[in-house]
């Protein structure tokens, strides 16, 4: 098995393991059915930082921005049901553009969050599993593949734009701000599907992206 099925493997095993204790038995509260600190709804605005997988081995680091509109799933839990309760469904988009480097990305779907505790550690440190699916689209803006992309580096890319499925798992964790606010700060690995190299050869990309988010809550 390669290191990257191994990757894919580790992370879908830790979201399944946190899948399966949060569907054991848990006490709420009535006044506590969003849990401490958890509106129903949460918009965040993000900054960005992509290692993006260039094809040929190496990455090429990209800064960008993005924002996720957040749903918790708690109020939507029948009675006597609690595994929704710590979980939250969120729409994203992210966007790196060109700047000195020739290439630029978009990154938009769908994911979910799995909190594994229903409390935050001390009021304050709210850690989370997530998957998220979606697309993610590449335009290399350079003079054409294998080509310097900004004087950076080369890149294993064809020229043009390409979009293509992708699936991010990763974990992070919140942390809630008085009056509504929340940070987030959260780690992802973008496996790129079917991403195709210069010579068209079909391959699975593996970009890592780091997000810093400051988001209000309803």
């Amino acid at each position: 098995m390669s290191a990257r099925a191994r990757t894919i493997v580790r992370f879908a095993s830790a979201i399944l393991l946190a899948a399966a204790f949060s569907a054991l038995p848990a006490t709420r509260l009535p006044a506590q059915n969003l849990g401490p600190f958890r509106q129903f709804l949460g918009l965040e605005g993000s900054y960005e930082r992509l290692q993006l997988d260039n094809g040929d081995g190496k990455t090429v680091g990209l800064n960008g921005y993005g924002t996720r509109l957040w749903v918790n799933l708690a109020p939507f839990s029948g009675p006597g049901t609690h595994a929704v309760d710590k979980l939250s469904l969120a729409l994203f988009y992210f966007r790196t553009p060109s700047g000195n480097v020739a290439i630029a990305t978009r990154h938009y779907g769908a994911e979910v969050n799995i909190y594994p505790l229903l409390v935050p550690i001390a009021k304050a440190i709210d850690p989370f599993l997530s998957l998220g699916l979606g697309a993610f689209r590449i335009d290399n803006r350079s003079s054409g593949a294998g080509q310097p992309a900004g004087g950076v580096t080369t890149v294993d890319i064809p020229a043009g734009s390409a979009t293509n499925f992708a699936i991010s798992p990763g974990m992070g964790i919140r942390v809630p701000i008085p009056n509504r606010f929340q940070l987030r700060l959260d780690a992802r690995d973008v496996l790129g599907l079917n991403m195709r190299t210069a010579n068209g050869v079909s391959r699975t990309s593996q970009s890592w992206q780091l997000t810093g988010s400051i988001g209000l809550t309803f």
